[in-house]
């Protein structure tokens, strides 16, 4: 029959396992949140905009993401809610 117990390496507890599986979980995560942030599309001038007062810049205006822009701002919003409950789990594992 099947043991579906995990095999440990000697001096390692299961407990330290599971926080090393969180550790990689929480670094492939972060890997994917530097990528989808950097995928996202600029939506205002940017400083220089801010500090000079440009006209078309409107930080208070709606503006809707279509598309995989707002495919790509959900995605990064689910990422960092996931990073952070992961990384409270790292830090008590």
């Amino acid at each position: 029959f099947i043991r579906s117990e995990v095999i440990v390496p000697i001096g390692l507890s299961k407990y330290m396992v599971l926080g090393l599986f969180m550790e990689y979980i929480l670094l492939v995560i972060s890997v994917i949140l530097i990528v989808l942030t950097l995928l996202q599309g600029g939506k205002s001038d940017g400083a220089s905009g801010a500090i000079t007062g440009s006209s078309k810049m409107n930080i208070f205006a709606k503006t809707k993401e279509r598309g995989s822009e707002l495919i790509i701002s959900r995605l990064t919003l689910v990422m960092g809610i996931l990073f952070f409950f992961v990384a409270l789990l790292v830090k008590y594992f």
